[in-house]
């Protein structure tokens, strides 16, 4: 499976149980990065991806996304990288926002096979990584 996330320059996902950001350019990004796919996510992000003209669909474990699936992870942690991860993609804000849950992930041992950057709609600069495990 392929994972989809969006964190500050410290790891950061939530603050308060809540998204620190958002951003109408990284979705249209996702869409094209997915296809046209259906990406997967927890029922916090099922309206947020709609907004965008997503197509979610929620899943109550990661375990339930297919192999070549996309999992869009907002509120929920990977548990010590499950094996079915295959790719990680990040999307950085290129800013420190408050926090109180990580993506908890050591990227210094995972591949990192492309990046590139772009201009947001609400952030000047947004950093697009994927890794590769």
């Amino acid at each position: 499976m392929n994972i989809i996330a969006c964190i500050d320059n410290e790891n950061g996902i939530l603050f308060n149980s809540r998204r620190q950001s958002r951003d109408a350019h990284i979705f249209d990004d996702i869409k094209n990065t997915i296809d046209s796919k259906i990406i997967y996510c927890s029922e916090y992000s099922a309206k947020l991806l709609q907004e965008y003209s997503l197509s979610p669909a929620v899943v109550k474990t990661l375990k339930a996304v297919p192999e070549n699936g996309y999992y869009f992870l907002e509120n929920t942690l990977p548990p010590d990288l499950l094996p079915e991860i295959k790719k990680v993609i990040i999307y950085k804000w290129n800013k420190s926002y408050p926090k109180d849950t990580y993506l908890g992930m050591d990227f210094s041992n995972i591949k990192l096979v492309h990046t590139s950057d772009f201009q947001g709609k609400s952030h000047k600069l947004i950093i697009k990584e994927i890794y590769e495990l």
